[in-house]
């Protein structure tokens, strides 16, 4: 068995460069943990969500999209419950898809009636398999608000 080591002289200089670097592979590996679940937002799914929201009179801002991986939970709570009942008042149902990852697509919403061009209000599209599965407009206010994207003002 052969062993390799590594020696430096010790010294102020050599105790700072190694600090760096390892802090520089430190951020590496934290940064890089962020990106997990995020998708490119370039796909042909963009364009079906864009659309799907602007044939209920909704104006997003394209350049605004964030989209994600996320898991629909399999646990149905009381917030689920509820917001599955959202869903379905729109003709959705989010029962299917409990455990499988689906996109998300975020907007932000430019004509929300009596919030035009104020910031706060957004709309999210899951979609599954390039399929639209649920969508909701909120605010992200502390008193903010959650509906269906069918209730145009």
């Amino acid at each position: 068995m052969r062993v390799v080591s590594f020696r430096y002289p010790r010294n102020a200089v050599t105790d700072i460069l190694l600090c760096i670097i390892f802090s520089f592979l430190i951020i590496l590996l934290v940064t890089s943990g962020e990106r997990v679940g995020k998708v490119e937002c370039n796909s042909p799914s963009l364009d079906v969500a864009s659309e799907f929201l602007s044939s209920f009179g909704w104006s997003v801002n394209d350049s605004s999209v964030i989209c994600e991986t996320v898991m629909i939970s399999k646990d149905s709570g009381e917030v689920f419950s509820d917001y599955n009942e959202l869903q379905k008042e729109q003709g959705f149902d989010l029962l299917p898809y409990c455990g499988k990852e689906v996109i998300k697509c975020t907007y932000e919403v430019l004509n929300f009636p009596g919030y035009e061009n104020k910031d706060g209000i957004y709309s999210t599209v899951y979609m599954y398999d390039g399929l639209i599965i649920a969508a909701d407009i909120y605010s992200a206010a502390i008193d903010g608000f959650i509906q269906g994207v069918k209730n145009n003002g």
